[in-house]
C-alpha cells in the first residue's frame, strides 16, 4: 500500500513538474513563419543505427535544421553528441548534413554533447551565444528550452517533424522522457552548485 502511495505520488509529481516545464516554455517553441533569424542552431543527438548511421529520429532532426539553414533562418548548424570507439554521432550527423549539400564550413561539431544538458553547457562555454534555436522533436522541446535558458542562454526550439513514427515509438520517447525530467533537474542543481562555489 505503501509503495503504491509512493508510485502514485511520484507520478503526480513528476507529471505536475512536465506541466510547468511546459507553460513556462511554449511561447519559445517557433514555427517556419514565426522564426527570425539565428546565428546558431543546436541539433542534438539521439543514437546511431548499428551501421554507424544516424537513426529515423536523429534523421528527422538533421533533415528539420538543413531546410532552416537552406531557408536562411540560421547560420551555423553544432551537432551535438556523444563520442567514443566505434562510435561518432556528430560526425555521423555532420555527414547526412554535407550529404544534404550543406558546406562544411557551415557545420560544427559537439562531440561531448552525451546528455541535453551537457549540449547546453557545452554550447554556452565554447560559443557565449546571445540567443540559439533548438532542433529537436516536440516531446523533447521544452525540457532543452528550460535547461538552456536555466544557464543564461536565449533559447528558441523548432520541432523536428519531416519524419512519421509509429505509436509505439512515440510512446516510448514520451514515457523515457517524463523519466528524464526530474533526472535533468537533478543534475542542473548539482551544475548550478559547482558553479557557485
Amino acid at each position: 500500500m505503501l509503495l503504491l502511495f509512493f508510485i502514485i505520488t511520484t507520478a503526480f509529481l513528476v507529471t505536475l513538474l512536465y506541466i510547468i516545464v511546459y507553460l513556462n516554455t511554449r511561447q519559445y517553441i517557433l514555427e517556419q513563419q514565426t522564426t527570425g533569424h539565428f546565428q546558431f542552431c543546436l541539433v542534438l543527438g539521439a543514437g546511431l543505427e548499428k551501421n554507424g548511421l544516424p537513426s529515423d529520429i536523429l534523421m528527422d532532426r538533421v533533415c528539420t535544421a538543413v531546410k532552416l539553414i537552406e531557408n536562411r533562418k540560421v547560420d551555423y548548424l553544432i551537432m551535438s553528441g556523444s563520442r567514443r570507439r566505434g562510435y561518432d554521432e556528430p560526425e555521423a550527423m555532420k555527414a547526412a548534413a554535407l550529404a544534404a549539400g550543406i558546406p562544411e564550413s557551415k557545420v560544427r561539431i559537439d562531440p561531448k554533447g552525451v546528455s541535453t544538458l551537457d549540449s547546453c553547457e557545452n554550447i554556452n562555454e565554447e560559443y557565449k551565444p546571445d540567443s540559439i534555436l533548438i532542433v529537436t522533436q516536440l516531446f523533447h522541446l521544452p525540457r532543452s528550452i528550460y535547461l538552456a535558458r536555466r544557464l543564461g542562454i536565449k533559447a528558441f526550439g523548432f520541432p523536428a517533424n519531416i519524419y512519421r513514427f509509429s505509436w509505439h515509438k512515440r510512446a516510448f520517447w514520451h514515457v523515457r522522457e517524463f523519466f528524464a525530467l526530474p533526472y535533468n533537474f537533478v543534475k542542473l542543481a548539482i551544475y548550478s552548485h559547482k558553479t557557485e562555489t
